[in-house]
Parts: C-alpha cells; structure tokens; sequence
C-alpha cells in the first residue's frame, strides 16, 4: 500500500525549475531521497514545466516534437519504461504499488502520461502550477498502481 508522506507544497520546495542546462535530467537528490509517489510526482512536474522552458527557445519545432512524441515515439517510450522499471520494481519491493503490478505496461502508461503533460495543454488544470500537477499525478497514477480501493457499489436495477 502507498504511504502518504505529508510534505510540503512543491511551489514551497527547491527547486520545481530545473536550472539552465538541464533540461532532460532531473536532479539526483530528487531521485533518492524520494518516496515513489513524490519521485513520480516531480517528474511530471518537471515535464510539465520543461515544455515551457524549451518551448520559449528560438530553436523550438512543434512539428518535430510532435513527431517525436507520436509517429516516431517508439524508442523514446522504450527508453522511458526501461528508466522507469527499476523505480517501479523497487516500490513492489517496499509496498508503496501493488505486488502484481505488470511493471512494464504501468512504465509505458505513466510515460504516456509524461508525453502527454509536454504536448497537451488542459482545458481544466493549471498545468503551470506545480502543485496542481502533483496532485494531479498522486490522485491518478500513484494511487492506481498502489492497490485496489474500496468501490461504491452501484445499484442493481430490477
């Protein structure tokens, strides 16, 4: 089961920008010292906030980003499950996912999610708001791979 740490709102931590230069690289520090759920909350935000970054650049493509991210996005997604699995394998170790999570096709989903915090905007979600991401991320992905919750029982109709 995953363990709620309360900490403090990622806007109040540093650094939610990644420095000039880094772009493609979060921090070690935020890696480990991390519990699952905060590492893969930061690392949507920092998608999140590194399309902003790149995409002020003079050099930005859309077009080629978004090829990158579609058509063409077979090897980056395989690069992405092959980064994420060891996160993933070490959380079934301590019980912050489920012990049957497939952790191949939950690194592909969550870096599907990652590729689509980069390219989509929300309609809903301030986006530019690292604590909306977080949320975000824990609300959704964290507490999915964590386990099965109770579910309302829907009325059966006679």
């Amino acid at each position: 089961m995953s363990t709620s740490v309360t900490s403090p709102p990622l806007s109040k931590r540093a650094p939610s920008t990644p420095p000039s230069g880094s772009i493609g690289r979060c921090p070690k520090r935020w890696i480990a010292e991390a519990h699952f759920e905060e590492k893969l909350s930061r690392a949507a935000v920092f998608v999140a906030q590194a399309r902003r970054v790149i995409a002020s650049e003079k050099y930005f493509d859309q077009d080629a980003i978004s090829l990158l991210l579609t058509k063409d996005a077979a090897v980056l997604l395989r690069e992405c499950v092959d980064f994420l699995a060891p996160y993933l394998a070490a959380a079934k170790l301590t019980g912050e996912v489920r012990k049957d999570l497939d952790v191949a096709a939950a690194g592909e989903w969550f870096a599907r999610i990652l590729f689509s915090l980069f390219s989509t905007p929300s309609s809903t979600l301030d986006m530019d708001n690292p604590d909306v991401v977080a949320e975000f991320v824990r609300a959704h992905v964290v507490r999915g791979f964590a386990g099965e919750r109770p579910r309302p029982r829907r009325a059966v109709s006679s």
